[in-house]
C-alpha cells in the first residue's frame, strides 16, 4: 500500500514538473502601414503602403499594444518579440550615431536594434522576461506595450513593417475527468480495503 502511494506521489510530481515547462501559448502579429487590414498605430508617424515611418520628430511618438487578453493561461514566463524593419541608421543610411532601441512599456531596459542603412527589411528577435521592470505590469494588463527610443545624436527615423509577439508560459490545466478504467480500479481498491477491514 505504501509503495503504491509512493508511486502515485512520484507520478504526480513528474506530471507537475512537466506542466511547469514553458510552452508557446499564442502568437499575436501586427502589420503596419495604410494598406487594407494594416494597423495605424497611435502617433503622427507617416504611413506608407506596407510600413510606418517611425520618427523621432513625431509630436506624438509611435506606440502599439499587442493584446493577449483572450488567452487562457496559468502563468506567463516570457515574451519573444520579433520585428521586421529597415533603415535604422536613418533614411539612406545617413543618420549620425543612430541607436534605435525597443522600449517595452516605459521600461528602463531598452535593447538595441540592428543598425542598418539598407532599404531591404531585416528581422530581429528580443526576449523579455521577469527581469524586465515592466514585465509584471504587462502580464497584469494582458498587453505588451511597444515603443521605441532613439539614443542617437541626431533626429532620425526608420521603417517598421511588422511586429510578432510570442507568449510563452504554462497552460491552465483542464478539469480532469477520470477515465472508466481509472474509476473501476478505484472501485476495486475501495472494495478490497472494505473486505480487509471486515476480515480483521
Amino acid at each position: 500500500m505504501k509503495q503504491t502511494l509512493l508511486t502515485l506521489a512520484v507520478a504526480g510530481l513528474l506530471a507537475t514538473s512537466a506542466q511547469a515547462t514553458p510552452v508557446l501559448l499564442d502568437t499575436i502579429s501586427h502589420e503596419y502601414g495604410n494598406g487594407i487590414g494594416r494597423i495605424d498605430p497611435a502617433g503622427t508617424d507617416t504611413l506608407f503602403s506596407n510600413y510606418v515611418l517611425v520618427s523621432e520628430r513625431s509630436t506624438s511618438r509611435f506606440s502599439d499594444q499587442l493584446d493577449f487578453s483572450g488567452l487562457s493561461y496559468d502563468s506567463i514566463d516570457h515574451f519573444v518579440l520579433t520585428l521586421t524593419f529597415a533603415e535604422t541608421k536613418g533614411l539612406g543610411g545617413t543618420g549620425l550615431l543612430v541607436d534605435w532601441r525597443v522600449r517595452p512599456g516605459l521600461s528602463a531596459y531598452m535593447p538595441a536594434m540592428t543598425k542598418t542603412g539598407a532599404t531591404q527589411p531585416v528581422t530581429q528577435s528580443f526576449t523579455f522576461d521577469s527581469s524586465v521592470d515592466t514585465f509584471q505590469a504587462m502580464v497584469r494588463d494582458s498587453a505588451f506595450s511597444l515603443l521605441f527610443v532613439d539614443q542617437g545624436a541626431a533626429l532620425n527615423q526608420f521603417r517598421l513593417y511588422d511586429a510578432k509577439l510570442e507568449v510563452f508560459g504554462t497552460r491552465r490545466p483542464a478539469a480532469s475527468v477520470p477515465e472508466p478504467g481509472t474509476l473501476a480500479l478505484l472501485g476495486l481498491s475501495m472494495l478490497g480495503g472494505w473486505a480487509l477491514r471486515r476480515k480483521r
